[in-house]
Parts: structure tokens; sequence; C-alpha cells
């Protein structure tokens, strides 16, 4: 287990999770939309929301930021 804290455009959500836990599968369990975000972790690209915590490298005890945020042009 691990202290996750999802931040996004909206408010952040801060929970336990289990290193073994699907990253994509995770986020749509908390309802965030993933179309069109950049998603990191610790700052490190998550370019395949199919891998686990564990696969990028979290271990038990750790605390990890997993930023998903869709940026938006200016109107003109």
């Amino acid at each position: 287990m691990f202290n996750l804290s999802i931040r996004t455009n909206a408010a952040p959500i801060t929970k336990i999770a289990k290193v073994g836990d699907n990253i994509g599968a995770t986020l749509a369990a908390e309802g965030i939309s993933t179309q069109g975000a950049v998603i990191t972790l610790n700052g490190r690209p998550v370019m395949d929301l199919d891998v686990t915590f564990a696969d990028m490298g979290v271990t038990p005890g750790k605390s990890v930021i997993l930023s998903v945020v869709v940026k938006t042009s200016s109107a003109a």
C-alpha cells in the first residue's frame, strides 16, 4: 500500500492504493477522464495506462503524485 495523490484540473484526490493496482483502472474508478490529458507519475510520463503502479517503480510505503492535466488552448 502507498499514499496516492491524484492531481487534476479539478480538486485533488488523496487515497491509499495498492502497488499492484492498474493506473488506468484507478483513474476510471475515480471518474477521471484521460482523454487529451498529459499524465505523469512523480513527473515521469505515463505512456501506457494498462501498467500497474509497481511497473512504474512505486513501492509500498511511498507517497506519489499522479497528475492528469488537460491543457487547453487560449481562446482567440
